[in-house]
């Protein structure tokens, strides 16, 4: 497959570390955003945004390789795809911080919608709400079950009164009522929210001879249809499904065949929207258009894509989504109270009133061992010494790094040949192993058994592991 290239005048330079793309004799205002400007042989800045002049342009992330100056150059138009990567980098990095994060600890459910509870607070709110065009505080089924609310308060100066949803006013028609006053049973006039609903009166069925086709008759009444089937003797009848179609639609019935017989489905209009007090004319043309929250979307101008994000029941599916983001686009400035790396987590641990304030891990060594300091406190360290195993007296040596008090665990080992003698012979003959204990130091004395004699000049390495606090 062959790709356009077209003409390039001038030349252009990279600098190394750098977004900036600079050119000589260049056309840049004819390129744009999601394009790719490329040095053959070198590599290529795919750009961040269109061009506002000639002779200078922004890629999407700084060159990583050496500085090329006055360079032949390939422009390559943009696709699509390269587009929606731009853009979606340029959204994630908008909701970076504490948006970002706050969208990762929302449980996510389908058919919401994420909006903002406060700076940095993200929660979901469910599309029903947002498409229902009508506020209300309890729903009933029937006229006669507002009597349940009759003493519920009435307005005042910031907000309306109760305000109930009855689905079937008594002719079919949902309507809202809401108190007029604090009076028992003073109710506003109904505030309807949908038209009188559609009717499907099936008046007769006619069994046909078998082996003809079905048939149905639809006669317009007055608030809906009059349905007369014609259906073949013996012949298997299932429902099927209902279709909601435009107010200004006919209603249709059709018969689809299955084995035995015929599955019937039904297509009805959708009843006339009614007056909906206090709702503006642009919900009202909703609510009449709109039979499914698919469709409410579609009508509000919400993208396919973004659709398929609502439907992501947590975050993790909506950032499978949206797809994995590359390491390029990952900031690397972040300080360690807002993000760790591999390029952090290794460092001076530290501390803030009890809270970890710097690296997760620290560790270093010298002439006297070598330590592990953790985040959470913990500090473990590992010395090595030649004891006299005759000594009478403590013999003492330093920890690699101090503890914050002398609560410390200890274990010991030995290791390696005496530098006389036989140690496994010498260490059967052990006694008792006393240490003291301070917050920088640890001392040994080893006791042989009285009824073996001294084995002069005998010194052997111990391996001491000690595990406390360093703070």
């Amino acid at each position: 497959m062959s790709i356009f290239v077209p003409a390039n005048p001038g030349t252009v330079t990279f600098t190394q570390g750098s977004m900036a793309i600079a050119g000589t004799g260049t056309l840049f205002q004819n390129m744009r955003a999601g394009s790719v400007i490329s040095i053959p042989g070198l590599g290529e800045m795919q750009l961040a945004e269109d061009p506002t002049s000639d002779t200078a342009a922004l890629g999407v992330v700084e060159w990583q390789g050496t500085t090329a100056e006055d360079k032949a150059y390939q422009y390559l138009p943009r696709n699509d795809a390269a587009t929606i990567s731009a853009k979606l980098v340029a959204m994630l990095q908008q909701l970076s911080g504490s948006n970002l994060q706050s969208l990762a600890d929302v449980e996510g459910a389908a058919q919401t919608v994420l909006g903002f509870a406060g700076p940095g607070s993200l929660t979901t709110v469910a599309i029903a709400d947002l498409v229902s065009g009508a506020d209300y505080d309890q729903a009933v089924d029937a006229l006669a079950d507002l009597a349940a609310y009759s003493t519920r308060p009435g307005p005042t100066a910031d907000s309306r009164g109760f305000a109930v949803l009855v689905r079937n006013s008594g002719d079919g028609r949902a309507a809202i009522y809401s108190k007029s006053s604090d009076a028992s049973g003073d109710w506003s006039d109904p505030a309807y929210v949908s038209g009188p609903a559609i009717t499907l009166d099936v008046t007769e069925v006619d069994a046909v001879p078998h082996g003809a086709p079905p048939g149905v008759t639809l006669t317009p009444v007055a608030g809906g249809y009059n349905l007369a089937f014609a259906i073949p003797s013996g012949m298997i009848i299932v429902p099927g499904t209902t279709t909601t179609l435009a107010p200004d639609q006919p209603a249709a019935v059709d018969f689809v065949p299955v084995t035995g017989g015929y599955r019937i489905d039904i297509s009805i209009p959708q009843g006339l929207t009614g007056d909906i007090d206090g709702v503006t004319p642009f919900w009202v043309s909703r609510l009449g258009a709109d039979a499914t929250a698919g469709a409410a979307l579609t009508g509000l101008g919400v993208s396919a894509f973004a659709q398929s994000l609502l439907d992501d029941a947590s975050a993790a599916a909506f950032f499978s989504t949206l797809g994995q983001i590359p390491n390029s686009h990952i900031r690397d400035d972040l300080t360690p109270d807002k993000a760790f790396r591999r390029g952090n987590i290794l460092g001076t641990v530290s501390h803030l009133s009890g809270g970890p304030s710097g690296a997760l891990i620290e560790s270093g060594s010298n002439g006297n061992g070598s330590y592990a300091r953790f985040a959470n406190g913990t500090q473990i360290c590992i010395c090595s010494s030649s004891v006299d195993f005759n000594n009478t007296s403590y013999q003492l040596f330093s920890y690699p790094a101090a503890f914050a008090t002398a609560d410390v665990g200890l274990s010991l080992s030995f290791a390696g040949s005496p530098t006389t003698g036989d140690v496994n012979d010498w260490l059967n003959r052990l006694h008792q192993v006393t240490a003291v204990k301070s917050s920088s130091t640890i001392g040994l004395m080893l006791f042989r058994a009285a009824t073996y004699g001294a084995l002069s000049g005998l010194y052997g390495p111990v391996n001491v592991i000690a595990a406390g606090r360093w703070f």
